[in-house]
């Protein structure tokens, strides 16, 4: 029995690649194929359901107890300090979101091993007894479902058609590839057609395609029906769901599916030139070379007056280093740190004449998630959720420090739960500091900038969303 762990902290776009190229493909059809326990991924356990089930009950609180109430008191407070509340009404809330992740998570990769056919048990990773590593991914230790059970009910279905996008997130006007396997618990079987069509934001696009398929049926419950259909998306953001009906020969719909896709428009992005840069990489100029057609130059001392400062990889050692940046943005300029923000955080703290926050050292996310808040610096992307597949450049990240600093002061945007840590990070915060702002983030940018993959582009919008708002607020 071999255990499976997942090396993410929810789906990406590598977990199907083609017909015969995916998480837990098998093409063994000569042996029994038992995939053991799946998963290892992390979505909080239903805290405030637990807390009003003791409120309610007559038996003893115990140390089982008072460590859950614990945990959704810590989440309580985060909620109303934060100002997250406005968009999570309750702690309830907030745990779903991030229970959905798991649960989407184990719902495409149930439906990886029914469309491969010749998976004979499957294990999903349902839940963890210890209280010191609760990872509760399809239920928590009291039995509540850590998110909508819709989400991986759809996947369980006995019948239906699997929409199986090769990537999932793309550049507005991208084209894509899908296939279409059917999952038949049903016996299905004979001659079928296919309809493939295109919506946006619940409307049709245009794109309609009708196919052959003939259904196998009898013992196959998983069958590709088509591979290797293009769409081609237009020129608008935001989310388009390929769909897909199977008619019999009277045109009844015997089978359907869907499959979304969200897409990002960094094009134009209206950014002024009056800013300079710390980066010993390069990278941040490469990108803005490539996608703007301008470069900034190195910040110095002698550097006057710039609407903001990207600090990338660094130098610095120690807070009089920063001192002249902290003087332009005591003066109104906006500071980006997109690297090394918990060196920077620790500076902020140090220096009797730069404290502007409470902070108390970093967190690796090893097991856990971010969620966004809304704010204009998650414009175009996904807002008031926790990190799901549209995010998943931000943690499909092998050999990178994910991590969140313990921050208190300034204004969350993107916050960070972890496992056995009853306590909400930051991710992504804006620190007030003189006239000016500090764009703080721990989010794994960098690597992305110029990274030629298409998941890419929502750190690039990320990245660009700050320096459109540290224009604004210069």
């Amino acid at each position: 029995d071999m255990h499976n762990h997942t090396p993410s902290h929810g789906y990406t776009d590598n977990y199907y690649n083609n017909p015969r190229d995916y998480l837990r493909y098998n093409g063994n059809a000569e042996e029994i194929v038992f995939w053991g326990e799946d998963g290892g991924i992390y979505g909080p356990p239903r805290v405030q359901l637990i807390k009003e089930y003791y409120d309610t009950s007559d038996g003893p609180l115990g140390w089982q107890g008072r460590h859950f109430i614990e945990w959704y008191l810590a989440y309580d407070e985060f909620l109303t300090g934060s100002g997250f509340r406005e968009f999570f009404p309750d702690v309830d809330a907030f745990t779903v979101s991030l229970g959905n992740t798991t649960l989407y998570y184990h719902g495409r990769i149930i439906e990886n091993v029914r469309i491969g056919n010749l998976g004979d048990c499957y294990t999903i990773n349902g839940w963890a007894a210890p209280h010191v590593s609760n990872q509760a991914e399809v239920a928590d230790l009291y039995r509540n479902p850590v998110g909508d059970p819709e989400i991986i009910s759809r996947y369980c279905n006995p019948l239906y058609v699997a929409v199986k996008l090769r990537d999932k997130v793309v550049p507005v006007g991208s084209a894509v590839t899908a296939d279409f396997f059917l999952v038949n618990d049903k016996g299905l079987n004979g001659p079928h057609t296919l309809t493939v069509t295109l919506e946006h934001n619940g409307e049709k696009c245009g794109f309609e395609k009708t196919l052959k398929a003939k259904i196998k049926g009898n013992e196959d419950y998983g069958q590709l029906l088509v591979e290797n259909v293009e769409i081609k998306l237009d020129e608008n953001p935001g989310y388009y769901s390929v769909r897909a009906a199977l008619h019999d020969r009277k045109g009844k719909i015997k089978a359907e599916g869907s499959d979304d896709i969200f897409t990002v428009d960094i094009r134009g992005a209206k950014i002024p030139t009056k800013g300079a840069v710390v980066d010993t990489s390069g990278a941040i100029n490469r990108m803005l070379a490539k996608t703007l057609n301008f470069t900034l130059p190195r910040f110095t001392s002698e550097t006057t007056d710039p609407d903001y400062i990207i600090i990338g990889p660094n130098t610095y050692r120690n807070a009089n280093q920063i001192a002249s940046v902290m003087d332009c943005v005591a003066n109104g300029a906006t500071a980006v740190v997109i690297a090394d923000a918990d060196r920077f955080a620790e500076f902020l703290t140090t220096a009797d004449h730069m404290q502007a926050i409470e902070y108390r050292g970093s967190y690796r996310i090893n097991k856990g998630n971010f969620i966004a808040g809304k704010h204009g610096l998650l414009s175009g992307l996904p807002q008031a959720q926790a990190f799901n597949w549209e995010y998943q450049a931000f943690y499909n990240l092998r050999g990178h420090n994910v991590h969140a600093l313990r921050l208190k002061g300034g204004e969350t945007v993107v916050a960070a739960v972890a496992d056995r840590k009853k306590e909400v990070f930051t991710a992504l915060s804006i620190i007030p500091f003189g006239r000016g702002k500090i764009i703080l983030s721990t989010l794994s940018i960098l690597p992305h900038l110029n990274s030629d993959t298409p998941q890419s582009v929502v750190a690039k919008r990320l990245f660009l969303n700050f320096l459109m708002y540290a224009c604004t607020e210069s």
